[in-house]
């Protein structure tokens, strides 16, 4: 699986978090809800702003190591923490696209959906503990 090596602004993101829940609405009551599926995907709204040669590798790339969108790739986000991780991701179809150009700057769109990551319980437990006992009086 090839890696995109130009990850996307920072400021660009718009992430919707895939549901795990189901959730079904009941008359006179609230809803039943249960657990539905582990690690769902994210779809996560992406801009670059691209040099020229950045442009033409992108593309490229899109071209080549995704067959267009419909291969997997792997690229580095900010999403469930503060640093780049690597995820694996993929292009929905006819969202990749050159937004406008100005210059030698290109900006260029895409909306990804992407594989979350293992299922980080444990971490997020302490990380929870850990910030309720520095707030704690």
């Amino acid at each position: 699986m090839s890696k995109l090596m130009i990850s996307p602004e920072n400021s660009s993101y718009a992430v919707v978090r895939g549901s795990e829940v189901l959730s079904s609405e009941l008359q006179g009551g609230s809803s039943k809800m249960r657990l539905d599926v582990l690690n769902a995907a994210f779809t996560i709204n992406v801009a670059w702003s691209l040099s020229p040669v950045q442009y033409e590798y992108i593309n490229a790339f899109f071209r080549t190591k995704t067959k267009h969108g419909s291969l997997p790739f792997t690229i580095d986000l900010i999403l469930d923490n503060t640093v780049y991780t690597e995820y694996t991701a993929r292009f929905i179809p006819d969202t990749f696209k050159l937004a406008s150009q100005k210059g030698l700057t290109y900006y260029v769109n895409a909306v990804l959906e992407v594989e979350s990551v293992i299922d980080n319980a444990t971490t997020d437990d302490a990380t929870v503990a850990a910030y309720e006992a520095l707030i704690a009086p």
